[in-house]
């Protein structure tokens, strides 16, 4: 009993972790992008080129390898062995 309570909350606590993550690193790359896009506009091609590829990589990093890759298949097998 015991045994699948604490893997049920080990597994319920990688969820959230990749679920925080991917928020995160989704919001820190859009506020990049806007970043980007206003330092543009201001003519500082150097700073918006550099912090658009940061962006960039956050956008891959949250929702892709974090929400697509990582998330989505944990959520999906916990609904799964729960419902079944």
């Amino acid at each position: 009993m015991y045994e699948l309570v604490a893997e049920l909350f080990a597994e319920l606590l990688a969820v959230g972790f990749f679920a925080v993550g991917a928020g995160a690193l989704t919001t820190v790359g859009l506020y990049f992008e806007r970043l980007s896009l206003e330092a543009l506009a201001a003519g500082r091609f150097s700073f918006a080129l550099w912090i658009g590829g940061m962006g960039a990589l956050a956008l891959y990093f949250g929702p892709y390898l974090m929400g697509y890759t990582e998330l989505l298949p944990r959520l999906r097998s916990l609904l799964e062995t729960r419902t079944a």
